[in-house]
């Protein structure tokens, strides 16, 4: 009887340790994909591992990035909607206004008064945008 109850213990704790890996795999490809500058894909990856780990932070650091190399690339409006949807996440509402004035800015620098003047006063008092719509 105590052996059976110990073998049925072994094969108990042996079978809860292999299904503790089983998203071990798809966490480290997901971590690749983050690393390769894919962040869309890694954090559909890592949404869909759950609460694996450290995952749920994982999928945010990863559209955080995303929305960054929109910004990098100087794709204001979509860096500054993909920040707006991460809502209070790291500096995400910062970024939002941070790049509505890099926009505004870019359509001043392209002649685009109009739009310069509307986005600088959307802005109201983030940076020098009152003094932008004065001198517009």
């Amino acid at each position: 009887m105590k052996r059976a109850i110990a073998l049925l213990l072994a094969f108990s704790l042996a079978f809860l340790l292999a299904g503790c890996d089983k998203n071990k795999k798809p966490y480290n490809e997901a971590v690749e994909l983050m690393e390769n500058g894919q962040y869309l894909e890694a954090s559909e990856a890592f949404a869909a591992l759950g609460d694996y780990e450290d995952s749920a932070e994982k999928v945010l650091l990863c559209k955080y990035k995303y929305a960054d190399k929109f910004m990098q690339n100087s794709n204001f409006l979509k860096a500054s909607e993909a920040f707006a949807a991460l809502g209070d996440y790291e500096d995400s509402a910062e970024k939002v206004l941070l790049c509505k004035y890099k926009y505004a800015d870019k359509l001043l620098q392209n002649n685009d008064i109009q739009g310069a003047l509307n986005a600088f006063t959307e802005l109201g008092e983030y940076s020098d945008s009152q003094q932008k719509v004065q001198q517009i």
